[in-house]
């Protein structure tokens, strides 16, 4: 028996005795047609299997090396989109947020609120997404991993 924490995403179990689940998607939500493709590829690819996925994707970029890059299609519209691929696809989904404003939004269409590494020291957003969310993805000091944690009221 494994002595693993399982966090559960939706109906989708990590850790533990569980077979492997996947997070994907892009890494900004471009629109809604290619949100709804690349979630249909994601499906597709773990059908086999019978892999579980959670789907992944950014409506804001906040986080940009340049003030002039794409910021993404707004918090409104990415959570629509995000809320549409959910229901058609029976997945989980994530985003992340970049203002405290957004989590109380995001926390109604979302089952997984990811904090960037940029912002995660502010203790408002914490405070926030973990009176919103039972689960938050804190992606801490732009590592190349990340770690769910469950958070226990």
């Amino acid at each position: 028996m494994s002595t693993q924490k399982t966090v559960m995403v939706g109906d989708v179990p990590f850790g533990g005795d569980n077979p492997i689940a996947f997070i994907m998607g892009p890494c900004q939500l471009e629109n809604r047609d290619h949100a709804m493709m690349m979630a249909e590829r994601v499906a597709n690819a773990c059908a086999p299997t019978g892999s579980k996925f959670v789907f992944k994707t950014s409506y804001d970029k906040a986080n940009r090396s340049s003030i002039t890059s794409a910021r993404g299609i707004g918090m409104d519209e990415g959570l629509r989109i995000l809320g549409e691929v959910r229901d058609t696809f029976s997945c989980p989904v994530i985003t992340d947020v970049h203002e405290v404003s957004h989590c109380a939004p995001a926390a109604e269409v979302v089952d997984v609120i990811q904090i960037p590494a940029f912002i995660w020291i502010h203790f408002a957003s914490c405070i926030c997404i973990c009176s919103n969310l039972p689960t938050a993805n804190i992606n801490c000091f732009q590592a190349s991993f990340c770690m769910l944690y469950r958070m226990v009221s």
